[in-house]
């Protein structure tokens, strides 16, 4: 059996729109096949889609429950284009080795699920740093975050990030490649 979310506008009359973002696992969409253990996000309301007779081990949603040692942070959701970035982007890896294209201009970085990167930690903020890129070169942004931004473990408010740079979000370890 097959499970599809699709979008749908609400009018609530008078001819004002009502618009309401959807969320897949931390990735903006229209319409997708849903698969057991998928984050749903509408709005303010998120849920997790469960297939009732799936089998035990199988869903998406168990990586994702907490272990009962505290474990790396995880990156949910970004751009990713396997084991090398095949169209030259910069990008930046995960602690458990997973890698994250950053678009062209600005890359935002956070918990929250409409950020470019989601990183599934509570020490990082909603909206937490960006990256931006100007004729080549890279500076990561605080955002005013509660638990910091560093570069080789320097807080930072701004700096200059170069190939190699270990980045943390608060707890959260990333590594940048360019």
């Amino acid at each position: 059996m097959v499970f599809v979310f699709f979008e749908m506008a609400a009018s609530p009359g008078q001819g004002s729109e009502l618009l309401v973002l959807v969320f897949l696992n931390g990735g903006r969409i229209e319409s997708a096949e849903l698969h057991d253990g998928d984050r749903i996000k509408i709005g303010n309301y998120e849920m997790a889609f469960h297939l009732r007779n799936a089998p035990l081990g199988a869903s998406r949603a168990a990586s994702a429950s907490p272990a009962p040692n505290p474990a790396p942070a995880r990156v949910v959701s970004a751009p990713a284009y396997g084991a090398a970035s095949p169209n030259g982007l910069p990008y930046l890896v995960g602690s458990t080795g997973q890698r994250f294209d950053l678009r062209g201009g600005l890359t935002r970085l956070g918990r929250a699920l409409d950020n470019d990167v989601v990183v599934d930690d509570s020490s990082v903020s909603r909206y937490h740093a960006n990256i931006r890129s100007h004729d080549g070169a890279f500076e990561l942004v605080d955002l005013n975050s509660r638990n910091g931004t560093f570069v080789a473990d320097r807080r930072i408010t701004e700096a200059r990030i170069s190939n190699g740079d270990s980045i943390r979000l608060g707890d959260a370890q990333l590594t940048f490649r360019a």
